[in-house]
């Protein structure tokens, strides 16, 4: 019952952190600005086009680093294991480092090389740290 009411709580404030902090900044926004938005007036348009989408990027990116960090202590059945301490880390700054020094440059979908290198250099790296980890 303790676990669930400390995962009740910082629910609700993640949700009223997702709905307070796109108001707040150098130029606090109104209601008024949110409720009815008008194209013509500046608050408005910094908080639907700047201030919200920042929010939710940086909410769901925290949620994706939070996420993934889980899974690595499920998978290793290790409550430290870390990105950097598996080498993932390591093996993403290869994948990057190594589309720098090719000197490739191409995009898939929208991603940079180094962004896909990266990712494969990391996944690379994790899966064998996983064989690894799994022979006897």
């Amino acid at each position: 019952m303790k676990r669930v009411s400390i995962l009740i709580f910082f629910a609700v404030l993640a949700a009223a952190c997702l709905v307070i902090m796109p108001l707040v900044g150098t130029m606090v926004t109104g209601i008024s600005a949110v409720i009815h938005p008008d194209p013509s007036d500046i608050e408005s348009s910094i908080f639907w086009s700047l201030r919200l989408p920042r929010t939710l990027t940086a909410f769901l990116a925290g949620s994706a680093l939070a996420v993934s960090g889980m899974v690595f202590q499920a998978m290793f059945r290790n409550p430290l294991a870390t990105e950097s301490t598996l080498g993932v880390a390591s093996g993403a700054s290869f994948g990057a480092a190594l589309q720098t020094r090719l000197g490739l440059a191409f995009t898939v979908i929208g991603m940079s090389g180094a962004s896909l290198l990266a990712f494969a250099g990391a996944a690379l790296s994790m899966l064998l740290v996983y064989g690894l980890s799994r022979m006897r």
